[in-house]
């Protein structure tokens, strides 16, 4: 068995999440799920294998957005994770996902949690550098600057 496997806690939170499950469950997975954050913000991708992991980075915060509701300290802790995505991103807009390797589905993946997290970034700092250090054609991401004075803001259930 895996201990504290990330994208299984992420997903099954999601999926429970939308069910009737007993509220001790909801909150025993949420917590498992939180307690595996590192202090970068990131998350590895099991027990065993804690090092930062950028798919299960954006699994967390996926479910964690999806999931939290007016919960604060979940909110927080998407935003956290999202601010680590933030600063691995390569110059070209993407993310590799091994050394001198993008994959397309990380970058999709990395994208919606940036999304789901509500990141707020400013004006240009998701843009790409004129080159890009795997090869691959730059294509400008961006992001909406958040307003000046933003909180925090759960979405309804």
């Amino acid at each position: 068995t895996q201990q504290n496997y990330v994208q299984g806690l992420a997903w099954s939170l999601v999926i429970l999440e939308h069910g009737r499950p007993p509220a001790a469950l909801v909150t025993k997975i949420r917590s498992h799920l939180r307690d595996f954050q590192g202090q970068d913000g990131a998350w590895g991708y099991n027990a065993a294998t804690p090092a930062d992991d950028l798919q299960s980075t954006a699994h967390a915060i996926e479910a964690l957005s999806l999931t939290g509701g007016r919960d604060v300290q979940a909110r927080l802790q998407a935003l956290r994770g999202a601010g680590w995505l933030v600063r691995e991103q390569a110059a070209n807009g993407g993310w590799e996902y091994t050394p001198g390797s993008e994959s397309s589905l990380i970058d999709a993946e990395s994208m919606l949690a940036l999304y789901l997290s509500h990141v707020g970034a400013p004006a240009g700092a998701l843009e790409p550098g004129a080159t890009s250090d795997i090869g691959q054609t730059a294509q400008a991401l961006s992001a909406p600057a958040a307003p000046t004075g933003t909180t925090l803001a759960s979405p309804s259930k």
